[in-house]
């Protein structure tokens, strides 16, 4: 999210590494499909929160005027 506007075509290889990593780790048996789901799940709310986490911190204590 951060880095969106310089890289957008590494937005699309790091999604296509993460689907093949994804599908690779079904295919060997190290993982159920509802592991690589909620795993997904998991990693793109936390992503999000800490985007906008990092946000409001940086706006509150780096923008104070003193």
């Amino acid at each position: 999210l951060v880095l969106r506007p310089y890289y957008k075509k590494l937005i699309f290889i790091l999604l296509f590494w993460s689907f093949i990593v994804a599908y690779s780790r079904i295919y060997i048996g190290v993982h159920y499909p509802l592991d690589i789901f909620f795993g997904m799940i998991y990693g793109a709310l936390s992503g999000v929160l800490f985007y906008h986490l990092n946000k409001y911190l940086l706006k509150r204590f780096i923008d104070v005027k003193t």
